[in-house]
């Protein structure tokens, strides 16, 4: 059996959608790789300069709380809080 040949008009037009098809995907890449680029510079930054004997000083802000102690599990069998805790192992010394 013989295939027909398509229209040249077809033809065309079936090369010039895969060309655009094609520039639109590279577009697109690009467009993306300048997106992670330009984050990755973003990101860098400048650090700054740190003498070799520099101190590192904390300074907190806000309020203190209190952090339970042991574990998770243990504290929602038990039921008890932190002051009760704290009552029973210092009445315990």
């Amino acid at each position: 059996m013989e295939q027909r040949k398509k229209n040249i008009f077809l033809r065309a037009a079936g090369a010039v959608w895969r060309g655009v098809e094609a520039a639109s995907r590279v577009i697109l890449v690009l467009f993306f790789l300048g997106i992670l680029i330009g984050l990755m510079m973003l990101m860098r930054g400048d650090t700054p300069d740190v003498p070799e004997q520099a101190a590192l000083v904390i300074a907190p802000r806000g309020v203190l709380v209190e952090q339970l102690a042991g574990d998770p599990t243990d504290r929602a069998v038990q039921g008890t809080t932190t002051a009760s805790r704290r009552s029973t192992s210092a009445s315990t010394r």
